[in-house]
């Protein structure tokens, strides 16, 4: 039975407008008792009850439950609620020592409550990059050279990607780096386009944009259960279904995960493509219109190496596409020009059976320094890039013997660090192996976990060096 509806002359304007626009939204049927109007048999998430403004807010009572609810203001741009007074407040100035620090939750690249976008070409290493990254997030090795310690939870969403490719992803981009399920624990959760919508906005043909809160909805519960620190969407364009150069419809779907980065008190960053040019990689070459750019505090761009700048370092022609540098080209929070350069690793799988069934090998990145870069920086990262425990174990392994600097002696010093990172130093094949392990030691030296000492070798009557564990 429908109820008989109030006339608008008899209840107050405000209330009779509001409860009248949340009626399109949770359905339900207007009802005056008492000189108080109510929305009676309205529906929010799944639960019916009753609806009413109190100081200017919805609230939702339901039949079921004895509690009480604001009710969101619908973000659909079909069917505005009236409009009301803006909230303004008079300038106070307190200092800048009084003012709260942003929370960043990644190097300078992600801060809480705000969105980020990575721009990249096409087969640039974008979702490599981003698996790295949140792989260094939850584990907090600082794999990618950003100072990075914490351990995070990271929701990394891929909208175009089957499970399969995800999860190949992840393995290979773990072997490169040598994490294990115990450095990730439950912080990492991954979700494919292929197997769940992320659509937040269509396109109707009649009213124009219009939001998907169904799927809005889910993401914000399910992110609601597993409290992210970080979400990565890669890329963006999957999670619309409207024209990339309608500039008005951009900035609504980029709010609209903004609202999600701001009511999860998480960072959001959304990969985003460019449009095809030889030229470099600006936070002005996004697809589309401008209005991500400009609705995201932090934009990196990625570019692959230049053949002038292999030529500087000495990379081969056919190598260089194998690096690029990801560096921030837009910067409302941080300094334009920081980020790095990565190298593309084949990284060998192990999933083959001899010569007849050779194993794959699939690409993930690492984090490259020039060889005109701060030797300093280089030796933090390379520890860095250390677990906890293999650091200790090297540590233990070379105080309880003693060790050569000389790679060449029986006694080396990177005889116990290939033990532990399980190389087979003996193996004079491995020679790039063992370079990369001395490198490794000089690092240790250089950061001071390890210390170097001349003695007198009264057999070989020369001095010998030797490598010791740093005395703290």
């Amino acid at each position: 039975m429908t109820l008989p509806q109030p006339e608008p002359e008899f209840v107050d304007h405000h209330d009779y407008n509001q409860l009248s626009a949340a009626r399109t939204f949770f359905g339900g049927d207007l009802f005056l008792k008492d000189g108080k109007l109510w929305l009676l048999g309205c529906e929010q998430n799944g639960d019916i009850g009753q609806a009413f403004v109190e100081n200017t807010a919805l609230v939702f009572q339901s039949y079921d439950k004895p509690t009480t609810a604001k009710i969101p203001t619908p973000a659909n741009d079909n069917n505005k609620a009236p409009s009301e007074r803006p909230k303004a407040t008079i300038l106070q100035l307190k200092g800048t020592a009084a003012l709260p620090k942003l929370e960043w939750v990644y190097g300078r690249v992600r801060v809480r409550k705000y969105v980020s976008a990575l721009f990249s070409p096409g087969g640039g290493g974008k979702t490599s990059l981003l698996t790295a990254e949140a792989l260094d997030m939850v584990s907090g090795r600082d794999l990618m050279g950003l100072g990075h310690n914490k351990r995070l939870r990271v929701w990394y969403i891929n909208t175009e990607d089957p499970a399969d490719l995800i999860e190949r992803q992840f393995e290979t981009a773990a072997a490169l780096h040598r994490i294990s399920n115990e450095d990730i624990g439950d912080r990492l959760m991954w979700s494919s386009g292929r197997d769940s919508s992320f659509v937040v906005a269509t396109e109707d043909k009649k009213t124009g944009f219009k939001v998907n809160e169904p799927v809005l909805d889910g993401i914000v519960e399910v992110a609601a259960d597993f409290k992210p620190d970080a979400i990565i969407i890669d890329p963006f364009v999957s999670t619309h279904e409207l024209s990339e150069n309608d500039n008005g419809a951009m900035q609504r779907v980029a709010t609209l995960w903004v609202n999600v980065a701001d009511a999860l008190n998480c960072s959001v960053d959304l990969a985003h493509h460019v449009v095809k040019s030889d030229g470099i990689v600006t936070a002005n070459s996004g697809r589309g219109g401008g209005a991500l750019k400009d609705k995201a505090r932090i934009v990196r761009v990625v570019n692959p190496m230049t053949a002038e700048q292999a030529a500087k370092w000495s990379v081969s022609d056919a190598d260089r596409r194998e690096y690029f540098s990801a560096a921030v080209d837009k910067g409302n929070l941080t300094k334009v020009g920081t980020g790095g350069w990565y190298h593309i690793e084949s990284v060998p799988l192990g999933n083959g059976d001899g010569l007849t069934d050779p194993q794959e090998h699939a690409p993930a990145v690492k984090r490259w320094y020039p060889p005109d870069s701060n030797p300093e920086d280089i030796a933090v990262a390379r520890v860095a890039q250390l677990g906890d425990a293999d650091l200790q174990s090297i540590l233990i392994g070379i105080g309880n013997r003693d060790c050569r600097y000389d790679l060449q002696s029986k006694d080396w010093a990177g005889h116990e660090v290939g033990f532990v990172l399980g190389i087979d130093t003996n193996d004079k094949g491995k020679s790039e192996q063992r370079k990369q392990i001395q490198g490794l030691i000089d690092a240790m030296i250089l950061t001071g976990f390890l210390t170097k000492e001349s003695r007198r070798d009264q057999v070989a009557r020369r001095s010998v060096d030797y490598v010791m564990v740093a005395k703290s």
